[in-house]
C-alpha cells in the first residue's frame, strides 16, 4: 500500500474548516497522527522605540484606545492573526488587524513603525537580538528556551492562552496501526539525532516528540478552539 504523508502546522490545519466554506476534507476524520515534529514560539513583539515594555502595558493601551492599537500579521486567517485574536479575547480588548503578505512584510511594517505590534515566528529573533524589536512575551504559557529572559503569558496574568507554532506529521485515515507505529518510531529516532536537532534549532525549531494520541487530542482541541475564534472575530478568507 502506498500513501502520502502530510507535514503541517497544527494551527493552520485545525483552523481550515472554520476559514473555508467548502473544504474537501475533514481536518480530524480524514487523517490520523504519525507524530509531532517540532515546536517554535510565537513572539509578541513591538518596535524597540515603543512605549510598551510588558504585555499588560499593551493591554492597558488597548483598553484606553479600543480598536485602535494596530498589529501586523502574515495574512488574514494565518496563525499569527488567530493567535492575536485569542490574546485579545482573553484580555477582553479589541485590536485592529492589519494583514500583510507574509512574515517578512509584517516584520518590515513593525520595523517601520507602521503598526504597534506583531505576533511573529522565529524570523523575528535576529531583529530582537539586534535591538530593533522588543519581545514582550512568547504566546506560550511558559518561557521558551529559544528566547532566554522573555516571559511566558502566564506571568502577565493571561492564564488561558498557551500557543506555540507546532509542526506535525499526518497520514490518511485508515492507515494500519502497525504502519503508524513504525513511522512514529522512525520519526522519533530521527528527531533524537544530535545533528538533526542542531539543524532544526538553527531554523528556530525545537524537536518535540510526543505520542500519536497526544497529537490527535491537540488537533481535536484546536479545531474547536479556532472555530470559536474565527466565528467570534468574523474572519473569512474565501
Amino acid at each position: 500500500m502506498r500513501s502520502t504523508l502530510y507535514i503541517t502546522g497544527t494551527i493552520s490545519h485545525a483552523s481550515a474548516a472554520a476559514l473555508y466554506n467548502k473544504l474537501s476534507y475533514d481536518p480530524v476524520k480524514s487523517f490520523t497522527a504519525v507524530g509531532f515534529v517540532t515546536e517554535s514560539p510565537f513572539i509578541l513583539a513591538v518596535n524597540s522605540a515603543a512605549r510598551e515594555h510588558t504585555v499588560q502595558e499593551l493591554i492597558q493601551a488597548a483598553r484606553a484606545q479600543p480598536g485602535e492599537i494596530t498589529y501586523a500579521s502574515s495574512g488574514n486567517g494565518a496563525a499569527p492573526h488567530l493567535s492575536a485574536e485569542l490574546l485579545a479575547r482573553s484580555a477582553g480588548v479589541k485590536f485592529l488587524h492589519v494583514p500583510y503578505k507574509g512574515v517578512g512584510p509584517a516584520l518590515t511594517a513593525l520595523l517601520s513603525n507602521e503598526v504597534r505590534f506583531t505576533v511573529a515566528d522565529a524570523g523575528a529573533v535576529p531583529h530582537i537580538a539586534g535591538g530593533r524589536l522588543r519581545a514582550l512575551s512568547v504566546l506560550s504559557a511558559n518561557p521558551s528556551p529559544m528566547l532566554p529572559g522573555v516571559p511566558g503569558l502566564a506571568s502577565s496574568g493571561i492564564k488561558d492562552v498557551d500557543i506555540s507554532s507546532n509542526l506535525g506529521l499526518l497520514a490518511p485515515a485508515g492507515t494500519p496501526t502497525d504502519v503508524l507505529d513504525k513511522l512514529h518510531a522512525s520519526l522519533n529516532r530521527s528527531l533524537a539525532q544530535e545533528g538533526i536537532k542542531a539543524k532544526l534549532a538553527g531554523l528556530g525549531q525545537l524537536v518535540a516528540p510526543r505520542s500519536r494520541d497526544e497529537f490527535m487530542r491537540t488537533l481535536v482541541n484546536d479545531v474547536q478552539r479556532y472555530a470559536s475564534v474565527v466565528k467570534e472575530a468574523g474572519i473569512r478568507i474565501d
